[in-house]
């Protein structure tokens, strides 16, 4: 016998639950939405940390899959958010082009031709793709069009943020939401619209950047005359190093950011009190 309950919040992401009283186990089924957080793994409904809820009760080996070849910073990062996650953290990243190899995988960036988030397809080349965290979370200004770094990020991002913290994704709501709004802004836009080619400006510009995280990862790439041209083990530097980005900057936006912005507040709140000094 299940029994099924929603949970909603005010960025519109939501979960379909349903609990078997037979083995006393839950599961999360995502709802076929597009403002949706996706936990397609087993819950645990005894624990409120959404890390501990989650685990993998069949013990399936479960798959990222990319495309092979010359690799990029969007999805090498893309794949790293995906193994914060307790339900990835151990899954196996398969690097190719066979539909018939990335379609048996249980998550799919980067590669074909597919934006489905009910079927964890997370691919943004194809014709016709133009979403943006805007389109997907209306509440959001950035009308930049994603790439597969920003599909994931906008799906499960503040999970990424939570777990990289070590915090409840429920009960530090308000942090993990400025972090994520602040993350995007400063970094993840960044990934979308080089992976995408959209310019910074519509002017010529005096000189070119090319210190940038996307130019880094570009250089782990064989040079045409490397006699190895084996990409695999390049792609796992790219993963790391795209990695130690993202965590550097959710370190600074909750160890120093925040911290700022908290006497900032303060300071406006406190700004009509007016201190006295002693008489003598």
């Amino acid at each position: 016998m299940e029994s099924y309950f929603y949970f909603r919040h005010q960025y519109r992401i939501c979960y379909l639950s349903a609990h078997c009283d037979r083995c006393n186990r839950g599961l999360f089924f995502p709802l076929v939405s597009r403002s949706v957080l996706l936990l397609p793994s087993s819950l645990c409904r005894g624990s409120r940390n959404l890390g501990a809820m989650i685990s993998n009760g069949s013990n399936k080996a479960y798959r990222i899959a990319t495309h092979n070849g010359v690799f990029h910073a969007d999805e090498a990062l893309a794949c790293f958010m995906l193994k914060q996650l307790p339900e990835y953290h151990n899954a196996t990243i398969v690097r190719t082009r066979d539909p018939e190899i990335y379609n048996k995988c249980d998550v799919v960036v980067d590669v074909g031709g597919v934006f489905d988030a009910s079927m964890f397809r997370f691919d943004h080349h194809q014709r016709g793709f133009q979403d943006t965290l805007n389109s997907l979370q209306p509440d959001k200004p950035w009308t930049i069009k994603l790439s597969s770094a920003g599909l994931i990020y906008c799906h499960f991002g503040r999970r990424v943020i939570a777990q990289i913290l070590g915090v409840d994704v429920l009960e530090e709501r308000r942090i993990i939401d400025l972090i994520y709004d602040k993350v995007y802004d400063s970094f993840i836009q960044e990934m979308d619209a080089i992976d995408n080619g959209i310019a910074q400006n519509d002017k010529p510009t005096l000189y070119q950047i090319n210190t940038g995280l996307s130019n880094r990862v570009k250089r782990l790439n064989p040079a045409w005359n490397d006699k190895d041209k084996s990409t695999d083990a390049r792609f796992e530097e790219a993963i790391k190093l795209t990695g130690s980005e993202l965590v550097s900057k959710i370190d600074f936006y909750k160890n120093a950011w925040l911290p700022a912005r908290t006497l900032v507040e303060q300071a406006i709140h406190n700004r009509h009190q007016v201190r006295t000094r002693n008489a003598f």
